[in-house]
């Protein structure tokens, strides 16, 4: 039987495919390289946006929208074209005389040979959001400055000085001699965008470190010895550590496994005084002949950069952000004679009490099931990752003035960002 035209149109739609997003779904491309969307109203933009995760009908949801969009035109402006946007190379006027976040969406999904700089500007710009909203949802969760204290904490009881000025880590039986130690500072807002915009997954919780600390040893041997040392203290929990993060381009573990083993049972049997140990110790720590497979994982890493450097977590409990009115609600509930109150005869920190007032305190706090508990229960805890670098002086030295320099390395993220988020437009 023949097939119906309205039959073959419904086939047709039926068996018709974005492959590009399909791609993203199951191929394992990434969404920022998507040439533009399949949005063809703004209702279905609407809709889009609302299965995001940011509802255009709710005020709260549309102001952040809009502080992502300009926070995308700043990064594009600062980071990624700043010569040519001084030059006059900027998304036309209307971009900025009338914003509207949710319109891109469909500006973005133009076909063809048609499409105009408009519409590759509005590709830019949701690039740049997008990920603005991952940092956003990472940040409201994870308490980052919490983490910063925990992690510093665990290093810093170890981590002592002699009378001589000399900086060692450890405890009294074991310790290790250090050159320096350099905390990682919490990166600005632009350098986290920017790293996750020339990386596939595209995640803020794949940031790995934004928390972290180099060590650098005054001999190569002695790198392992911290490596133990951070397992042996409880400053870094091994099950927390993530193996794909994992990297030593800087000492044939192998090799130095075999012959110190050797060389502790010469020194068990007498064979050996100590100042011989640490000289055949110091000459079986020889660099390790990397494959530099490393730089399939971050293409921008420099070619000689070598240091040994791990990736763990730990979990941090701070308060609940959202009940923080619940607090204040129990300490206003709390009897009278349990609140400091000031020579007016008011609470310290709050306004005169009346049984009107209360009353309608204890009614709000009606719409919170088990409050008392909730108050008496309300952290959340997060695993934040942290990053330790450990290496000895020699190689810091070699990696500062090395093709692995920060600069250089930074340069390499803008130039691949640039190709990603302005395709089209350069």
């Amino acid at each position: 039987m023949p097939i119906s035209m309205i039959d073959r149109e419904l086939l047709g739609q039926h068996w018709t495919f974005d492959w590009n997003v399909m791609d993203v779904m199951i191929g394992g491309a990434s969404s920022l390289d998507l040439p533009r969307l399949n949005i063809a109203t703004y209702e279905a933009a609407e809709q889009f946006a609302k299965n995001y995760g940011f509802d255009p009908k709710r005020e709260e949801d549309l102001r952040r929208l809009h502080a992502m969009y300009i926070e995308a035109l700043s990064f594009i402006e600062k980071m990624l074209m700043p010569s040519e946007w001084a030059r006059g190379l900027k998304p036309p006027k209307e971009f900025f005389t009338s914003p509207d976040p949710i319109s891109l969406l469909v500006l973005a999904s133009q076909r063809g040979d048609d499409r105009d700089l408009s519409s590759r500007w509005a590709c830019a710009i949701l690039r740049v959001m997008h990920t603005i909203a991952h940092i956003e949802g990472f940040w409201r969760i994870v308490g980052l400055e919490e983490a910063r204290l925990e992690m510093r904490s665990r290093f810093t009881k170890y981590i002592h000085t002699r009378s001589d000025g000399t900086l060692v880590f450890g405890t009294k039986n074991s310790q290790v001699e250090l050159d320096h130690l350099e905390w990682k500072n919490l990166k600005s807002r632009s350098s986290i965008l920017l790293k996750l915009l020339h990386k596939r997954g595209n995640v803020a919780e794949n940031v790995y470190d934004l928390l972290g600390v180099r060590i650098v040893t005054k001999r190569l041997c002695d790198v392992v010895l911290v490596i133990r040392l951070l397992e042996e203290l409880n400053i870094v929990t091994f099950p927390n550590c993530n193996p794909a993060r994992a990297r030593n381009t800087l000492i044939d573990t192998k090799y130095f496994r075999e012959v110190s083993g050797v060389l502790v049972d010469m020194v068990n049997t007498g064979k050996l005084s100590r100042m011989e140990f640490d000289h055949l110790l110091d000459r079986a720590a020889i660099p390790v002949m990397a494959d530099r497979s490393d730089l399939l994982v971050n293409p921008h890493s420099g070619q000689n950069y070598r240091s040994v450097q791990l990736t763990s977590r730990l979990l941090v409990n701070i308060p609940n952000p959202n009940l923080a009115w619940l607090r204040k609600v129990s300490e206003l509930l709390l009897p009278q004679s349990n609140v400091s109150k000031n020579s007016q005869g008011r609470d310290a920190n709050s306004l005169p009490m009346n049984a009107t007032y209360l009353e309608a305190i204890r009614d709000l706090t009606q719409w919170v099931p088990d409050w008392n508990h909730v108050i008496g229960d309300d952290s959340v805890a997060a695993f934040v990752p942290f990053e330790v670098q450990v290496l000895d002086i020699l190689a810091f030295q070699e990696n500062k003035s090395g093709d692995a320099a920060h600069d250089r390395y930074k340069a390499s993220q803008i130039r691949t960002a640039r190709r990603r988020v302005l395709s089209g437009i350069l």
